[in-house]
């Protein structure tokens, strides 16, 4: 019998999902060592980035085209503002002896600034330029690991483009970055320092308290349930790829778009409230249904991002903070959807309780067989973004402009595929992130037309097994007929 799930423990889900579920033992401010540790996630990057020198696997590129007059000493000052406030934005990563350290450095970047105006097309050069950054690499030894650039398009149209290594940076950060710096630029504008509230700690800090809080005897209970839930796992997915997997990955990635049909998502909202569950859960149930049938397999690993901020010290802080839950899937007894959901309900809950433990930390403990051209432990990703839990950084404000994304066409990924879905409240997209390397663009365009068809199927009527659902879609039947006729004619 499916245990309900209470509104405290919804609240819960939610709440860590978002990174705000507060935790007693909170960091501060500590007294320095003279090479400040890195954190687990950034040793984990520090590693990698030997391991494959010159991979763009962990640039994050930000570009948005600023349309008015901009003030270029004001932004400029709004830029060093925000970058003096973080100092993960000014910090880079020395070795001494092979162990890697911290070191802040006191003079904040640039703004680079740079006139296409007069070339016959300053649009198709910008996007040159924003490519050339994201492909580009960053030398965590040397530094800087933030590089800022204005490209003048015309007289009052701009591109401000930051390029910043993940070391220092996460998704949540971005969220802060955007509206401190909107605040700093209106300040600097206006003639004035800007006034935001002082910081109770820095990054280095919080490596420093991580190292320290998370001892062997903390972790022992963390470790002891990732254990018992991973028994037996498979820590690889086969998906059916189009090309062998390279020794070592590019991590070049591309994009496929879809948006779920409107009565399809009132439906899959309404199941997630008759389920007790939230719409991530019903997301991802579905998402992992598909994986097995792609992948022929009843046993799965699914990698679910989390903010890692579960203290409120934590929340205006620029840092790499977030790391990964694997989330099993079991479907060996061809449960109805219903059924799923309830199990991923519980999975997620009981994977954010015990979040605590580090995704490299476990990688360590667990030691699955390691490939370099391979992600450990996952090699999927599912993530689901909503403007109220915050988890969806809003857009750059600047005041005076008229501020829009401006979209490069570099993309990456660290895993074979990822799944992003964008609750917009009133409506329901998404975007499937593949590794181009592995699979073409045909495939993941069936496969996201099959996800569509089976959150399609499920909303219709959530009690059917899963292994009913058909993921055959109305195009691949008519290209099945007609490779059959022309059989039949041979």
């Amino acid at each position: 019998m499916r245990r309900k799930q209470s509104p405290d423990r919804e609240e819960l889900l939610r709440r860590r999902l978002a990174g705000r579920a507060g935790r007693a033992g909170s960091p501060a401010k500590v007294q320095r060592a003279a090479h400040p540790e890195l954190s687990f996630g950034q040793r984990r990057i520090w590693f990698i980035d030997r391991l494959q020198p010159g991979s763009a696997a962990y640039t994050i590129p930000l570009a948005h085209r600023l349309r008015g007059e901009v003030d270029r000493a004001a932004l400029d000052a709004a830029l060093a503002d925000v970058v003096r406030r973080h100092e993960a934005l000014r910090t880079r990563y020395p070795a001494d002896k092979g162990e890697p350290y911290q070191l802040v450095e006191d003079t904040p970047p640039t703004l680079r600034f740079e006139d296409l105006s007069a070339l016959p097309d300053p649009e198709a050069r910008a996007q040159e330029i924003l490519a050339a950054a994201a492909e580009g690499t960053f030398d965590l030894d040397g530094g800087p690991l933030l590089r800022a650039e204005l490209l003048r398009l015309a007289p009052a149209d701009h591109v401000l483009a930051v390029t910043v290594h993940h070391i220092a940076f996460d998704g949540w950060s971005l969220g802060v970055f955007t509206r401190e710096l909107a605040e700093c630029y209106a300040a600097r504008r206006a003639g004035h320092s800007p006034d935001l509230p002082e910081l109770s700690l820095q990054y280095a800090d919080f490596a420093a308290w991580q190292r320290a809080h998370l001892t062997a005897d903390r972790l022992s209970g963390h470790l002891d349930h990732w254990r018992a839930e991973l028994d037996g796992a498979p820590t690889v997915l086969e998906l059916p790829g189009d090309h062998p997997r390279p020794e070592v990955p590019s991590h070049a990635a591309g994009e496929v778009p879809f948006v779920v049909p409107a009565d399809t998502a009132d439906r899959l909202r309404e199941l997630a409230r008759e389920q007790s569950a939230s719409l991530f859960v019903v997301m991802l149930a579905a998402y992992q249904a598909v994986l097995a049938r792609h992948a022929a397999t009843s046993d799965l690993l699914v990698g679910v991002p989390v903010a890692g901020r579960d203290r409120r010290e934590l929340e205006q802080l620029i840092g790499f903070f977030a790391h990964t839950l694997p989330l099993r899937a079991r479907l060996d007894d061809d449960p109805a959807f219903t059924d799923l959901v309830a199990r991923v309900r519980e999975s997620a809950l009981e994977g954010m309780t015990h979040q605590e433990l580090p995704f490299e930390q476990l990688v360590e403990h667990l030691t699955p067989a390691r490939e370099l051209g391979r992600n450990p432990l996952v090699q999927v990703l599912f993530n689901l973004l909503t403007r109220e839990t915050g988890t969806e950084p809003g857009a750059l404000r600047l005041d005076g402009l008229d501020v829009t994304e401006f979209a490069g066409e570099t993309v990456t990924t660290r895993f074979d595929l990822e799944c992003h879905v964008h609750d917009h409240g009133s409506r329901l997209s998404g975007r499937i992130v593949y590794a181009t390397e592995l699979f073409d663009r045909t495939t993941m365009v069936w496969f996201a037309e099959h996800l569509l068809h089976f959150v399609t199927a499920v909303a219709a009527d959530p009690s059917v097994p899963i292994s009913d659902v058909s993921l055959v879609t109305d195009d691949e039947l008519e290209l099945i007929a007609r490779w059959n006729a022309a059989s039949d004619i041979m």
